[in-house]
This record gives C-alpha cells, structure tokens and sequence, in this order.
C-alpha cells in the first residue's frame, strides 16, 4: 500500500514537471535577449522592425506589410519558437506597435534606447518603476519631464516596467 502511494506520488510530481519547467523558463525569459540572438542579424533592433513591418489588422491579429499572420509565422519563421517564446513575442510586438514610437518622438533625442535606459537606469522596488540611483519614482518624475502628457507619462512609465520585467 505505501509503494502504491509512494509510486502515485511520484508519477504525479514527474508529470507535474514539464508546465513547472514551461512556467519557469517563460517568467525568465528576457524578449530583448532573445530577440537579439535570434532576429538582430536580419532584423535590427525589435521596435524600428516591428512599426515598420508589422500592423494589426481590423479583427485585431498582428499581421506582417503583405497581410499574412504573424501568429503562424512564428511557428515557422527561422525554425519557429516555442510555446514560452511565441506568446511573449506577440505580446510585445502589439505593445510595441500599440505605442507607436512614443519614446523614439520624445524620449530618444537626449537617452538612448528605451531598453538600454531601463536596464542601466532604472530599477523596480516593491512594484514601481525608480530611479536607479535617484531612488526616484519614475512615474511620477516622467509627469514634468520630456514635455509628456499624462497619458504619455503613464505609458512610459508601464513600457518601463515591462521591459525591467523582461516582458518588452
């Protein structure tokens, strides 16, 4: 009886392993880091592409300039990616096209890439976006700086977060 138990609990933990593993890999996967490995060479950097190539459509699909599905491109293009990568890409893609360039019209004339800015910069403390070394918060910092709206200011302030989360 305590095999029976012991073996039941054993195969539930081992069939349990494949969405923990699927789980984790996807929290610490960084887009920019895999994008750069598997797209810079031919593409550039991930926003310029995306805004010049990409659009979403009018049912809302993000599709390429020829109309053709971004969602089954990547499951093909340059060998496909896998079921973590697949949906963290279409995600920032739509977030990518969805701001429009916001931080290349006001951002980009005094600091470098969005990115670059986020992971040199900034950092999150207990859930909000701060200053690196000013210990500033960043949301509240961005309302009086660049000339941003508040709407601006909001959204940058979210494009921040995302990409210190490894999600933009």
């Amino acid at each position: 009886m305590t095999r029976h138990i012991l073996f039941s609990a054993l195969l539930t933990v081992l069939a349990a392993l494949p969405q923990l593993a699927a789980a984790q890999s996807a929290e610490a996967l960084d887009f920019h880091a895999r994008f750069e490995e598997r797209c810079f060479s031919c593409h550039g950097h991930a926003g310029p592409f995306v805004r010049d190539h990409l659009q979403i459509d009018d049912t809302g699909a993000i599709v390429t300039e020829n109309g053709q599905s971004v969602d089954a491109l990547l499951d093909r293009h340059a060998g496909g990616l896998n079921e973590t990568e697949k949906p963290l890409f279409l995600s920032v893609f739509r977030k990518q096209i969805e701001t429009g360039g916001l931080f290349r019209d006001k951002c980009i004339i005094c600091h470098d890439r969005a990115y670059e800015l986020a992971r040199l910069k900034l950092i999150l403390r207990d859930g909000q976006v701060m200053g690196r070394y000013s210990d500033r918060d960043i949301g509240t910092f961005l309302l009086n700086h660049g000339r941003l709206t508040p709407e601006e200011a909001e959204l940058m302030t979210d494009v921040f977060f995302a990409l210190l989360q490894g999600r933009r």
